[in-house]
C-alpha cells in the first residue's frame, strides 16, 4: 500500500525581510565603523610616536658617544669651510643608532647627501637617500606620494649632480627644528611694531632671525653640548611631524586638507638637509600659504596642519606628535598659542612655557 506523505516546500525570505536584513547589516556597519577607524589610528598614532621615540633615544645614545653632544641639524663638506651648505642631514648620523648600522655604512660622509657617483661598498650617498624606512614614516600619513614634479640638484656641483623624480627619495615624516623665524613672531603679533626692525616681546629684543635666540637644540653645522639647551630639554622640542612630503597638502579655514599640485620640490625625503630639518615660519588659515617675510600681522595664523611645506604637520586628527629634547612624546593641539609653540621650539630664548594656553 502507497503511502503518499504532502510534499514540504523550502522555507525562504521574502523581498521584504531580505531588505530588513541588509538595513540591519548596513546600519551596524555604520556604527561599528567609525569605531574600528578610531582604533586604527590609536594603534597608528602609537606607532607614530614609537618612531618618534627610537630618535628620541637614538639622539641620546649619540650624545652618549660624542661627550654629551647632539650632532649638527645639517652639515658642511668636511673639506671644505664651516658654513651651511646642506651636505648632509642629522639623519645620516643616526643609522648606527636605529639599527640601520649596515645602511651607515654604505653612506659616505665626505660626499653630498646626494651625489650619484657609486662609493666604496658600490652603493652612492644616492642610492642610500632612496631607501625606506618604516621607522621615518608615520603609518597614519598615506602611503602614496607619487610627486608630480622633476627636481634638480642644484646645491650638488660636479659628477653627482643630476635631475631627479622627486618621489625617488625614501619619505621621511619627522624634521628636526632649526629655529622659529622672525617673521613668525611677526605674523603671530608677538612684536611690539610692524616695521622689520621691532623688537619681539617673547622673547624680549630680538630684531632679527637669530640662532642664538630663535634655534632650536641642534645648530646647523656643529655638535651642540646639551648643557646648551638653557631653556632644559623636557621643554624643548627636538622633532615634529612633517608628513605626506613631498607631496603638498594643505588647508584652508575649515575646509578638508587638499593635496595640491605641484609638489613640493625640496623636501625629498629623509636624507636630505631640507626634508629632514625645518624652520617654523607659520601660516595663514585664510590661504593655507605658508606666511613669508611680508606676511602681515593678523589672527587668522595656523600653528600646526595647516601646510607641510616645512610646517608642523600630520594626519592625526587635532594636533601633532612632537619628541622632546629628554626623549618624552607629547601631542600639540591645534589650538595651541604662537607664543607657547614658539617657546617650545626655542632651545634658548629664555621663555616662560605656557603649556595650557
Amino acid at each position: 500500500m502507497n503511502t503518499c506523505f504532502p510534499s514540504r516546500r523550502r522555507a525562504g525570505f521574502s523581498l521584504i525581510e531580505l531588505l530588513v536584513v541588509i538595513a540591519i547589516i548596513s546600519l551596524l556597519m555604520a556604527m561599528l565603523l567609525p569605531a574600528i577607524q578610531k582604533v586604527r589610528e590609536a594603534a597608528n598614532k602609537m606607532i607614530c610616536q614609537s618612531n618618534m621615540r627610537q630618535f628620541g633615544i637614538a639622539m641620546h645614545n649619540y650624545a652618549g658617544d660624542y661627550s654629551s653632544q647632539l650632532p649638527p641639524a645639517r652639515g658642511f663638506a668636511p673639506a671644505g669651510p664651516k658654513i651651511d651648505d646642506k651636505h648632509r642631514c642629522w639623519t645620516h648620523l643616526v643609522l648606527p643608532y636605529i639599527e640601520q648600522d649596515n645602511v651607515a655604512k654604505q653612506y659616505d660622509p665626505n660626499k653630498r647627501w646626494s651625489d650619484a657617483t657609486p662609493n666604496l661598498g658600490g652603493l652612492s650617498n644616492l642610492d642610500v637617500a632612496k631607501a625606506k624606512f618604516k621607522v621615518f614614516i608615520c603609518p597614519t600619513s598615506p602611503s602614496e606620494r607619487a610627486a608630480n614634479t622633476a627636481f634638480t640638484t642644484t646645491f650638488s656641483p660636479g659628477p653627482g649632480s643630476a635631475s631627479i623624480p622627486s618621489d625617488f627619495f625614501g619619505p621621511g615624516d619627522y624634521a628636526a627644528i632649526r629655529q622659529v623665524r622672525y617673521r613668525f613672531y611677526r605674523a603671530n603679533g608677538l612684536t611690539i611694531a610692524d616695521s622689520a626692525g621691532s623688537p619681539i616681546i617673547d622673547p624680549p629684543g630680538i630684531t632679527a632671525d637669530s640662532e642664538a635666540s630663535l634655534g632650536g637644540p641642534m645648530k646647523q653645522t656643529i655638535n651642540t653640548p646639551i648643557m646648551s639647551v638653557f631653556d632644559g630639554l623636557s621643554n624643548t622640542i627636538l622633532f615634529v611631524e612633517d608628513a605626506g612630503r613631498p607631496n603638498n597638502w594643505r588647508r584652508v579655514g575649515n575646509s578638508p586638507r587638499v593635496d595640491q599640485a605641484p609638489a613640493l620640490t625640496d623636501q625629498l625625503g629623509w636624507a636630505s638637509p631640507d626634508g629632514g630639518v625645518m624652520s617654523v615660519d607659520g601660516c595663514n588659515s585664510n590661504t593655507g600659504n605658508v606666511n613669508g617675510g611680508s606676511a602681515p600681522r593678523t589672527t587668522a595664523n595656523a600653528i600646526i596642519n595647516c601646510n607641510n611645506d616645512s610646517e608642523p604637520y600630520s594626519f592625526h586628527p587635532g594636533g601633532v606628535n612632537v619628541c622632546m629634547g629628554d626623549g618624552s612624546i607629547r601631542f600639540i593641539k591645534e589650538t595651541i598659542s604662537a607664543r607657547a609653540f614658539a617657546a617650545l621650539c626655542t632651545a634658548r630664548g629664555g621663555e616662560v612655557n605656557f603649556l595650557d594656553d
